[in-house]
């Protein structure tokens, strides 16, 4: 911990990089462990690809719902209001998410980059139309259309056979590769591209990784904690403030 303070300390421009298991502590299950959503389906990679969304789009809105829209409601954990707090305080300069969920925005956060998209709206494919998504979540039909020309509504987030955002991948790349600490929080780093941020660092900045299990970056890292990112984060908030 105190290592990993006097990093954080010493750093003047500090990029975090987030994943499921920063939500974890809210109630959102993650997607890679042993109670995760693709532990707990061996469909689920298929159900939320494009694919199915295109050909079978009841399909994919039924396990959809279950996987996403019953957790619109959750609030912000300690990590999240943390790295808000950081990010208030001049510490942390940017955050860049996997998550699809807003916490890090409910929280307070901003300068936010979703990789991933978000849960906020949905959009036609066909004509662009976009709905907020608390119509997509009072829709009782199998799957919600476009009220201009029918077609399924696609949630806006990044589906499997899908490129991540451009722009925002753009603007995460400048982020790491301009700051001096770039802290890796709630995520195993074995999903590409979005793990490229790693490998795009700059190469005189130092890297903290905090996480429940170890990932393939662990001997590449300056510093690696283990264990929930809310306890994690909340230690080292006491820490930095303890002078």
């Amino acid at each position: 911990m105190q290592a990993a303070a006097k990093l954080i300390k010493a750093a003047e421009r500090t990029a975090v990089f987030t994943g499921a298991g920063i939500s974890t502590e809210s109630g959102v299950p993650d997607f890679r462990s042993s109670t995760g959503l693709y532990s707990q389906n061996a469909d689920a990679m298929t159900l939320l690809s494009l694919s199915t969304f295109h050909t079978h789009p009841a399909k994919f809105y039924r396990f959809f719902r279950e996987a996403f829209l019953r957790h619109l409601d959750v609030e912000p954990n300690r990590a999240h209001e943390v790295l808000t707090r950081w990010q208030q305080e001049g510490t942390v300069q940017t955050i860049i998410t996997q998550n699809v969920d807003g916490l890090h925005q409910k929280s307070g956060s901003v300068s936010v980059l979703e990789m991933h998209g978000h849960l906020r709206t949905a959009h036609c494919l066909r004509c662009q139309c976009t709905v907020p998504m608390d119509e997509i979540v009072r829709c009782t039909d199998p799957y919600p259309i476009c009220p201009g020309c029918d077609s399924p509504l696609k949630p806006d987030v990044v589906l499997f056979e899908e490129n991540l955002p451009q722009g925002i991948f753009e603007q995460a790349l400048s982020a790491v590769g301009t700051a001096d600490l770039l802290i890796v929080a709630g995520t195993s780093l074995s999903v590409s591209p979005a793990n490229y941020l790693v490998d795009y660092r700059n190469p005189g900045g130092k890297l903290l990784i905090v996480n429940k299990e170890p990932t393939n970056y662990d001997q590449t890292a300056d510093c690696v904690i283990y264990g929930e990112a809310g306890s994690v984060f909340t230690k080292l908030d006491s820490i930095l403030h303890q002078d």
